[in-house]
């Protein structure tokens, strides 16, 4: 799973690549106080990275962190209250 995981990022990186050799042409992009000129591809694939960035982020702060407070939350109410140990996997009932 990680070699098709590592594929996938070379070919993205690929991809992103050409695109940005491909579209060469000058903007100028204005932030009221300053304005930047760049290459259009350059633009995009800054704006693609800032934007995955942020949707990690988001997922981050709305989904793992909560549902990593859980588990802790039910791992302290299942295990023995005179034990210091968490569980770590799969318990068998035998």
């Amino acid at each position: 799973m990680r070699v098709i995981h590592a594929l996938l990022v070379l070919l993205f990186v690929l991809v992103g690549a050409s695109f940005a050799a491909l579209n060469i042409a000058p903007m100028t992009v204005d932030f009221y106080f300053y304005q930047l000129s760049v290459n259009s591809g350059l633009a995009v694939l800054v704006a693609m990275f800032v934007g995955a960035v942020l949707g990690a982020v988001a997922v981050v702060l709305g989904a793992v962190l909560p549902l990593q407070r859980r588990l802790k939350t039910l791992q302290r109410r299942v295990a023995p209250p005179d034990s210091s140990r968490t569980l770590a996997g799969p318990v068998d009932a035998a």
